[in-house]
């Protein structure tokens, strides 16, 4: 089963549940484990995606999936 991170982003912690829960359910359909979650709460519209903190660990990050 291919390794995967997952990735959320949200302007209030009350978004990240239906996130989670939507990547999961993706996640089991198509074969995916997700091992690692990032989340940044409160900057989905805070500049760009590249400089939000959690993005920034996750690209670090992306050789390191166990």
């Amino acid at each position: 089963m291919p390794k995967a991170f997952s990735y959320l982003a949200a302007s209030g912690k009350r978004q990240l549940p239906r996130q989670r829960t939507g990547i999961k359910t993706y996640a089991e359909k198509n074969g995916y484990a997700i091992v690692r979650e990032f989340a940044d709460e409160g900057t989905s519209e805070v500049g760009a995606i590249t400089e939000r903190p959690a993005f920034k660990r996750k690209r670090g990050d992306h050789w390191h999936m166990d």
